[in-house]
């Protein structure tokens, strides 16, 4: 949520900022899935669980925002909500189908 006030800095419209957030959610992925990818067959799906994850909960962030419902409590936890359930149900999903090597 820290990131998303930073770019929200830098944004005059919920447009340009939610295409910020897919961007940054996306990155986070290629790194994370860099770290996973020795120990998970299919981990290339993590990068796009991670990029819907900070989307989808940005663009309820942005709403809970845009608003004026208490932007930093509401958002913040329906952000990181969205970004855990989308990467948390990827994970299981992996995890279950893991190939032994």
């Amino acid at each position: 949520m820290g990131l998303m006030h930073f770019l929200s800095d830098g944004f005059e419209n919920a447009r340009d900022l939610s295409l910020a957030v897919l961007v940054s959610g996306l990155l986070v992925g290629v790194i994370q899935w860099r770290l996973l990818r020795p120990h998970l067959a299919s981990a290339a799906w993590w990068v796009l669980a991670s990029g819907l994850g900070w989307y989808g909960g940005g663009l309820i962030g942005i709403a809970i925002w845009i608003s004026g419902l208490d932007a930093h409590g509401r958002s913040g936890l329906t952000t990181g909500f969205t970004y855990g359930l989308s990467t948390g149900l990827l994970l299981l999903w992996l995890l279950r189908n893991r190939k032994e090597t």
